[in-house]
Order: C-alpha cells, then structure tokens, then sequence
C-alpha cells in the first residue's frame, strides 16, 4: 500500500501500467495528505462502519478510508484504473473494488447504513446527489468534494444567484454544509478551477413532506426550468389549465408573478399541496402533467 502522493509516484504509476488520465472523466488526483486526511475525517467513520467511495481515482482516500472503516467499497467506472488500484490496495483487506458506473452500481450492496464518499467531477455531481437523495435507499451521510460553484450552489439559500433545483432538493432531504474550501493547487493535473468539501446529513424533510413527493419535485424543475421567466408561465409546461393554474397560486398564498429562485423549500411544497387538493377535487382540471424531469 503506497503511501506517498507525490507527483513522481503517481507518474511512475501510470507509466507502469500505460495509463493516462482522462480529461473527460474529471480524472484529477488529489496529492495532498493533509487535504485527504481532512476529508476522511468529516466522514466520522469507526471500525463497524461501511463507506462507499465513488471514483477513487488511485486511491489516496481510499486508503485513508480503509484505515479508519470496517469496510469499502470503492466504485470506479475506469477500467484502465483498476490494476493501479489493485496495486495500491495490496494488502488492504476491507477494500473491494468494483469496476462500475456508479450511476447503474446498486447500492443496496453497500448494506444498511453506509457513508458515500467521493471526489466528483462537475458534470456528474448532480445526478449522484440526485440519485441518492431520491432514492429509497439512502446514505447516513455524504461527503463530496465538488467544483467550489457547485458546492455554493448546493448549500445557497433562496434569493441567492446560485440557487437552484439541486439547492431545493438538497435541503429538502438533508442537512446541507459546505465544510471546507480546497485549492486546485492540491490536484494532479491542477484543474481550472477551486473546490470544496460538502457534507450532506439526510433527515426527514424540515419542512415537512407534501402530499405527492413526485409533484413537488415536477414544481421544482419546472420552475427552474425556465428560471427568468415568472411562475405563472414558467409553471404552464406541467400542463395545467390556467384556470387551474391560477387556483394554485391563490390557494398557496403564493404571488405568481415571483420567480422560482424567490421561494424556499416549504413554498414549493404548498404548491404542490394547493395542485394535489385541486386535483383530489377535479381530476379533469389537469391536462397532460407530464413529468418534468
């Protein structure tokens, strides 16, 4: 088990085994074990605990995870990768690596109660925050480290710039804390941008959960969907009849000229409530509610 990240040791591997990082998979290196240490930590994991790591790269936290776990699972969707890993794993019994996309790994061979943990590249961070958060089978805690923006726009409050459906989603499941900055100095290669460590504590919803949960998030995307422009049209793509329409916003006490970044996650939840009381009423007032996805 190798235990130093420095950039002559990870060249050496890659030379060893004909690997070439990808531009493509966000294949960045973390090389600094202080910044992988800190990491671990804000897991909070003992010697009974199960942590699943997502893309773990060549390792460094993976090695951190397993002296501090009872077990691993460490998700990677690179094949080229995986005799690096096996490698630099050597030895470390409570590892096992899976070479998957973790957008098809069942989760549910993680077991009751696990830690996911991961170094996200950008354009995948959204889909597994999604995933896990709507899924039946949820983390007791999450710890990513995602682009810094990304991170801002997760933890932001309504009215912020950033805020948007992954914000609503994110504090509606779960306690949401950006817990530390990190400099792309500490990568290998250095990527263009910062980033930052988020930790993501599922819970029931503060707000409390609406009637129809596949409603309230159809309310979210279509809302932001079409972020500029003011509820009442942003919301016309669910396919209610204005009518209707206009019975949600009265009975939500919501102004419909506001826009989607305007409300919190219990504003979202009353409209959706207001359609699903509408629709209880008069089902015929709903005209092709596709899923807004």
């Amino acid at each position: 088990m190798l235990e130093s990240w420095k950039v002559s040791v990870i060249r050496s591997l890659m030379d060893k085994h004909g690997f070439r990082l990808s531009k493509n998979l966000g294949q960045n290196l973390l090389i600094d074990r202080n910044i992988v240490e800190k990491i671990a930590d804000f897991a909070k994991l003992g010697r009974d605990d199960t942590v699943v790591e997502i893309g773990p790269g060549f390792g460094a936290l993976t090695v951190a995870l397993s002296a501090r776990a009872g077990r691993v699972v460490a998700v990677e969707t690179d094949r080229a990768m995986i005799p690096v890993l096996e490698e630099v794993l050597a030895g470390a019994d409570n590892v096992e690596i899976v070479n998957e996309d973790f957008m098809k790994f069942d989760i549910r061979r993680a077991g009751d109660g696990f830690t996911l943990m991961g170094n996200l590249p950008y354009y995948i961070t959204t889909p597994i925050v999604a995933k896990m958060l709507e899924g039946s089978v949820k983390p007791d805690r999450m710890v990513f480290m995602v682009q810094k923006e990304v991170a801002e726009r997760i933890v932001s409050p309504p009215g912020s710039r950033v805020y948007g459906a992954i914000s609503v989603m994110a504090q509606y499941y779960s306690r949401a804390t950006q817990a530390a900055d990190v400099s792309r100095d500490v990568f290998f290669p250095k990527p263009q941008v910062n980033s930052a460590i988020i930790v993501l504590e599922p819970r029931a919803p503060a707000e409390g959960k609406p009637q129809d949960e596949e409603l309230f998030f159809r309310f979210v995307r279509a809302g932001f969907g079409q972020r500029r422009k003011m509820l009442r049209n942003a919301l016309g793509v669910l396919g209610f009849e204005k009518e209707r329409l206009d019975d949600i916003f009265e009975r939500a006490g919501i102004d419909s000229a506001r826009r989607a970044e305007s409300l919190g996650v219990g504003e979202f939840i009353a409209l959706a409530n207001a359609a699903s009381a509408l629709a209880a009423q008069s089902p015929n007032g709903l005209v092709n509610a596709e899923r807004c996805l």
